[in-house]
């Protein structure tokens, strides 16, 4: 009959069991099971971050070498519309996530890590997180609601009110970012006028307008 001793050796998180047989120190059997955690980390971090750029990309780190194919598999961006088409791609063991056509402002995006994978090490992680963020703002993108004169239309060459141009928006406008976003041919000297909390615009030629331009 053969006496059987159990002999185990912690390090860390790392154990050994060992099985020993008869007088000798014949060893029959020897395995390591590598119990330590695997480090994550995740950006956006918090829930309901506001993200500053329409291609900031997401971010899943690791701390050791994952099984890439797999990570990526895991990784899932969704909407109320669907689901998020993005790229991936790795530096070092941190893989991101960039939007194709990019964030939209007020759409309340869900980042979805939800499986298994493994560490080139062998070591195991499940993963099953769900952090909400937004882009830009968490209100919907302003929308031109009126503008005058009309598509088409014809005005006068003399300076003043009656040639005039006006924009409406459906929320109030950061008025340096506007003004240098508009781009207006065949007028010269001009003035900008803000009203009803930023949501109207009036620009008003103070030179006489070109004609035969659009």
């Amino acid at each position: 009959m053969c006496p059987w001793r159990n002999s185990v050796s912690l390090s860390g998180t790392v154990f050994c069991l060992c099985l020993l047989c008869g007088l000798g120190p014949s060893v029959l059997s020897c395995g390591f099971v590598d119990l330590r955690p695997i480090g994550v980390s995740v950006f956006p971090e918090k829930m309901n971050t506001i993200l500053d750029g329409e291609y900031s990309p997401l971010s899943v780190g690791f701390d050791t070498e994952m099984e890439k194919i797999a990570a990526e598999r895991i990784i899932q961006v969704m909407y109320n519309g669907g689901i998020v088409d993005g790229d991936l791609f790795w530096k070092g063991n941190t893989v991101f996530f960039r939007p194709v056509s990019g964030w939209q402002p007020g759409t309340r995006y869900t980042l979805t890590l939800s499986g298994i994978l493994n560490s080139l090490d062998g070591r195991e992680l499940r993963l099953d997180t769900y952090v909400p963020f937004y882009a830009l703002s968490q209100s919907p993108a302003p929308l031109l609601e009126y503008c005058y004169p009309p598509e088409g239309a014809s005005v006068g060459t003399a300076p003043g009110d009656h040639n005039r141009m006006e924009f409406f928006f459906s929320l109030p406008m950061d008025r340096m970012n506007t003004e240098g976003a508009l781009v207006l041919e065949g007028m010269g000297k001009k003035k900008y006028e803000w009203q009803d909390d930023d949501r109207r615009l009036l620009i008003l030629p103070e030179s006489p307008l070109s004609p035969w331009k659009i």
